[in-house]
């Protein structure tokens, strides 16, 4: 048997020996007049038999080459072939050899090509850019690799006209989340907040991206609600050959890192891992009905309830190690059943630490409306600490049935948790000016976001070579909150002592809230492309459909905690312990007075949670058609049919409702100048659409900012009507001059403001009549190689102007000109910049294998909060961000990088202030919120063969 297992070894070693010596060449065949894939040309190796044709995506494959010198010929009808001379294929090699080939003229020979084609870089993206048809800015994954970004939110703020609030959503010229639309692949995806209509662009690491594509203009074959811009988030696919990449960074804050001060307070144990591990649950004890105050017999079971929630009140403070961040990715392309199987499979992990104790909150209402000031409603310190931690898994298997068949799995994984603790301290006017006011906040909320999309393409040669198109992806998201903790106290200075209370008559008591959010989100759709030719006319039809369907579950529980005892004396812990609890406080012996308590209201909590639904069916059709070889007209419609409801679960609350019916049309028209330049022109119509919460007509407490939020279910739909023109310039390699401008009417825009008939200050959103906007944007890299001692330097930089106004409210401008009677009709709409401006500088040496980068981003102040009674609106404003970073490879696989972000650590800041003053409301500045994030210094190590 031994001499069985022997034979059978070294049988196997001369197999695999012979597998080794085999190699293959891969590549790409594109038409050189427009960038287009050459499906079904056909590539074979001189003298042999060994030939394959060119698949859906102009790829090919030649497998089992034996070692040796061989010339590559790449031929298609009607193009000239091209013919590679003298490769030398080494043993157990995958070579890379792109072919480029030109339309055939009569009396032109055959071109021979030497040397190969260079690989895919971030010309490949500018090349995307000419051929389109509608108008797109896109980014690569080699440009954010560059520039040193991390995940596709600081990626995009390097885009025309982008820029991130929160380090996490995008505004694309100007406008807020609402008119933009987030898809993968092609796909829509929901949001992570259910506040914000988009979701969070930080969740999606920089190792699993290929490209991120903007589309800022529509074309109907795309979903129709966005204005701003649609992105495109397109994750890495196979490589052309065997690909092994490990990263590894270290990161120190000046600010957080190894600071004393730095505030914690004690989680679970999976917190690491972006999900709480069951610590914060609601007990078990809890979940039933409580017992209300004021029948003695359930006393006693009270006390038990309310002692068997977890007692951790207490912060402390802790040193904060570096901050870390790990990523490893494969890929290649392998053989199954004889057909190529390419994969890619990534995984990251990232764990940051951030800390300020230098915040302001405040608060400031207009209360006389002759007065030059306004009045504090309070002024807090603000000292906050956030750990985040977000991994990341991603599969992509792309399987090529046939030359021209082939489909398509991603799985994607995505798991984020944030813990907050926070603490705001100071005088509160509003509730009595002898007073200050404390709040101390732990927070966890944990997201997921897990997505499944199977897709195909298919072209059939005997209908005119129609290609066919299908994907179908489900996506499931949760947020979870669980045991956010809202302790409020006041204190005062008496006789030199201080004086601690809770009075529940002036301000909320202490609380805890557990809030979970599940969606679920089906979506498909169906792509016919007919390509059609006749003797003066080129061009293809489009149609197809698509599907969504949402479903979102939203459940929101609050636990008051009362007190009869005035047991509070300052200490947090001591006011949870159990001897202050219920029955066990020393008032119930003597007075029948009821310690430390829970109280719900069981209709609140209804009213609190609610089910959305929301089903888009669309169609379309459209004609793109090449007219004098020169000019290209797009025109087409969509019919966008859109139901969404909110239906509470109390049966008090009216539900929220929204039912159209769409006919968007679109229209686009490009000139080519030359092979080099083109001029485009372009309209559509779009809408924008509310979001489950803000058609839901409930108040919650948000969750950091301690405002009041209610939703409208009387909202409407918006309807945008876009204009758009570009002429662009592709220069050399890599280069491009473009400038774009564009106009956008509004209908019915919806807006976030406070209600000025509230009795307490609580925002909602609301249609206003109508809206406009207009801009410029401008956009420049040049390579320097003209500059001798330049050569290796490349410059970029991307600007944008915008303009916007809308009608201000008739009972807003009112309150508004009883203190500025001057004040115009018109203001800016909310969350649009007047200027975005981002430039970088790259300095690129392949011969040390050195590159550096100094990239800078800037907006102009942007309206955050409209509010109410004439009070000054809240303005987030203008700061200026500067990062660098350098790498060097140390060898053949190793690559050391160092960077540095937020070199200027400007302060962050939101005030009281009107459009046409800078920071300040009648020369004063009154602060709604501001900080410091700090400068922060990276060094990583990445492994790679490539």
């Amino acid at each position: 048997m031994k001499r069985i297992y022997l034979i059978l070894f070294i049988l196997s070693l001369f197999s695999l020996k012979a597998i080794a010596q085999e190699a293959s060449i891969r590549g790409k065949v594109i038409d050189k007049s427009n960038g287009e894939e050459l499906i079904g040309a056909t590539v074979l190796i001189e003298g042999t038999s060994i030939g394959c044709s060119v698949d859906l995506e102009g790829n090919y494959n030649l497998s089992k080459i034996k070692p040796g010198k061989y010339n590559i010929r790449c031929q298609y009808i009607a193009y000239e072939a091209e013919t590679m001379k003298d490769v030398y294929i080494e043993a157990g090699e995958n070579e890379t050899i792109n072919f480029t080939l030109k339309p055939s003229s009569i009396g032109l020979n055959e071109i021979e090509i030497v040397a190969k084609a260079s690989r895919r870089t971030e010309n490949a993206i500018l090349h995307i850019q000419k051929k389109a048809a509608n108008l797109i800015d896109a980014i690569s994954a080699q440009q954010i690799s560059k520039a040193g970004d991390n995940n596709a939110a600081s990626a995009l703020k390097r885009v025309t006209g982008l820029s991130v609030q929160e380090g996490k959503y995008v505004f694309i010229r100007g406008l807020s989340d609402r008119y933009m639309l987030t898809t993968l692949n092609g796909a829509e995806i929901p949001s992570l907040d259910p506040n914000k209509n988009t979701i969070q662009m930080d969740i999606f690491p920089s190792n699993i991206l290929e490209t991120i594509i903007v589309n800022k203009s529509f074309s109907p074959e795309l979903p129709g609600s966005f204005s701003g811009g649609l992105i495109d988030i397109i994750t890495r696919n196979f490589p052309e050959t065997f690909q092994l990449t490990f990263s590894s960074s270290l990161s120190f804050n000046n600010q957080t890192t190894f600071n004393n001060n730095y505030i914690d307070y004690s989680g679970s144990s999976t917190d690491f891992l972006g999900f709480d591990n069951g610590k914060r649950k609601i007990p078990n004890y809890a979940k039933g009905n409580i017992p209300r105050v004021g029948d003695i017999k359930d006393y006693k079971e009270l006390t038990n309830i309310t002692s068997s929630f977890n007692k951790n009140w207490k912060t402390q403070k802790k040193t904060p190690f570096f901050n870390n961040s790990y990523s490893f990715s494969l890929g290649n392309q392998t053989l199954l059943l004889k057909k190529p199987l390419g994969y890619f499979f990534a995984l990251s992990y990232s764990n940051s630490k951030s800390f300020y104790n230098n915040g302001i909150r405040g608060r400031y209402q207009l209360i006389d409306g002759s007065s030059d000031e306004l009045v504090n409603d309070y002024s807090y310190n603000d000292i906050k600490s956030k750990k985040e931690t977000l991994w990341s898994a991603i599969t992509n298997l792309s399987y090529k049935i046939t030359s021209t068949n082939q489909i398509g799995l991603v799985l994607l994984r995505n798991q984020s948790g944030s813990k907050t603790t926070r603490i705001l301290d100071g005088p509160n006017p509003e509730i009595d000016p002898n007073i200050y006011y404390r709040t101390q906040i732990m927070d966890f909320v944990s997201r997921s976001f897990s997505s499944a999309q199977l897709k195909g393409e298919h072209q059939i040669n005997s209908l005119n070579k129609t290609k066919i198109n299908w994907l179908t992806s489900y996506t499931f998201s949760n947020i979870e909150q669980p045991d956010f903790r809202n302790f409020n106290s006041s204190y005062y200075i008496k006789d030199n002592d201080t004086i601690n209370e809770i009075d529940a008559s002036k301000y909320a008591v202490p609380s805890r809230f557990y809030r979970d959010l599940e969606e679920q989100n089906v979506y498909s759709n169906l792509k016919v492309e007919i390509p059609f030719i006749s003797e003066k006319l080129e061009g293809k039809i489009k149609f197809g459909g698509s599907f969504s369907n949402k479903n979102r579950t939203f459940r929101d529980q609050r636990f008051d905690f009362k007190d009869q005892n005035n047991s509070f004396k300052g200490n947090i812990e001591e006011y949870f312990s159990n001897k202050n609890i219920g029955v066990n406080a020393n008032s119930w012996k003597q007075d029948k007075l009821l310690g430390v308590f829970v109280s719900q209201s069981e209709q609140t909590n209804l009213i609190n949670s609610y089910n959305g639904q929301q089903k888009n069916n669309a169609a379309f059709i459209m004609t793109d058609l090449l007219l004098f070889s020169k000019l290209r007209l797009i025109t087409g419609a969509r019919l966008e049919n859109t139901n969404i409801s909110v239906n509470s679960l109390s049966e008090k609350v009216k539900n929220g409702k929204l039912e159209n019916s769409d006919i968007l049309p679109a229209l686009s028209i490009t000139y080519k100048l030359n092979d080099r330049m083109n001029i485009r022109l372009a309209y559509s119509k779009t809408i924008a659409k509310p979001n489950f919460r803000e058609l839901a007509p409930y108040a919650s407490f948000d969750f950091m900012g301690g405002d009041i939020i209610v939703g409208n279910p009387k909202l409407s739909r918006t309807l945008i009507h876009n204009y758009d023109f570009r002429w662009e310039l592709f220069q050399k390699p890599g280069e491009i001059i473009a400038f774009s401008a564009f106009y956008k009417n509004f209908d019915n825009p919806i807006e976030k403001t406070y209600n000025p008939e509230a009795s307490n200050p609580e925002l909602t959103w609301r249609n206003v009549k109508q809206a406009t906007l207009i801009g410029v944007e401008f956009e420049y890299r040049k390579n320097l190689t003209f500059i001798h001692f330049l050569r290796n330097i490349k410059i970029g930089t991307n600007v944008s102007f915008i303009k916007s106004a809308v009608n201000v409210d008739k009972t807003e401008l009112e309150h508004i000109h009883k203190s500025e009677p001057n004040y115009p009709e018109k203001r800016v709409m909310a969350g649009q910049s007047p200027f975005i401006i981002n430039a970088i500088i790259n300095y690129n040496n392949p011969r040390m294998d050195m590159e550096s980068n100094l990239s800078f981003n800037i907006f102009g102040k942007r309206l955050a909060i409209v509010n109410g009674g004439g009070t000054p609106n809240i303005y987030e404003q203008a700061y200026p961000l500067l990062n660098f970073n350098i790498s060097k490879g140390l060898n053949k696989y190793f690559k050391l990088k160092f960077s540095v972000s937020n070199i200027l650590n400007p302060e962050q800041k939101k005030t009281f202030s009107r459009w046409n003053e800078t920071n300040t409301w009648k020369n004063k500045e009154y602060i709604y919120s501001s900080h410091r994030k700090g400068r922060s210094f990276s060094i990583s190590l990445t492994y790679a063969i490539r």
